[in-house]
């Protein structure tokens, strides 16, 4: 899952194609560990 976290930060057009083939299972993951990367750097 963080590998493939970070391979969606490097390539944000594979990210949608991703995201358009899973539907909205993907996104909402990656928006979730997204808000948890930002609270737990920011801490």
């Amino acid at each position: 899952m963080l590998f493939m976290m970070m391979a969606f930060s490097e390539r944000k057009t594979h990210c949608q194609f991703i995201a358009t083939e899973w539907g909205e299972i993907i996104p909402s993951y990656y928006i979730l560990i997204k808000i948890l990367l930002i609270s737990h750097f920011y801490n």
